[in-house]
């Protein structure tokens, strides 16, 4: 959302191990890198690992755990590890923060779109 005219790749398929979702950015806040599915394991969590390449490189690994909460509702958590040099590391917690900030972003949106499909559905189904 920072840049809408960030190039973006996909490479294999969609919602199965393997799949590299790449991203390429000149905002300063965006930068460029890869997303790749690491293992999923159906309604409980999806592993990715990531490789970041601009600002500055560095790997790490990320995993969302999926938590039913209801029938129809389920809470996500998500996990971020990644090496850390000093005296970078003195930073994590903002990083974090950033990053945590803009995937609660993410997901309020996606929220969105999902709960209006769902009445989408509903309102044709009815």
């Amino acid at each position: 959302m920072k840049d809408p005219s960030m190039k973006k790749t996909y490479n294999g398929t969609d919602g199965t191990v393997g799949f590299v979702y790449g991203r390429d950015s000149t905002h300063k806040n965006v930068g460029a890198g890869e997303q790749q599915t690491a293992n999923i394991e159906e309604g409980k969590r999806i592993d990715f690992d990531l490789r970041f390449s601009r600002p500055m490189k560095n790997t790490g690994k990320s995993s969302f755990i999926i938590e039913p909460v209801s029938e129809d509702q389920s809470a996500l958590k998500w996990i971020f590890k990644g090496p850390v040099k000093f005296p970078m590391s003195l930073f994590t917690f903002i990083f974090k923060g950033i990053l945590g900030k803009q995937l609660e972003t993410g997901l309020q949106n996606l929220k969105g779109v999902l709960e209006r499909q769902a009445l989408d559905f509903s309102s044709n189904n009815s």
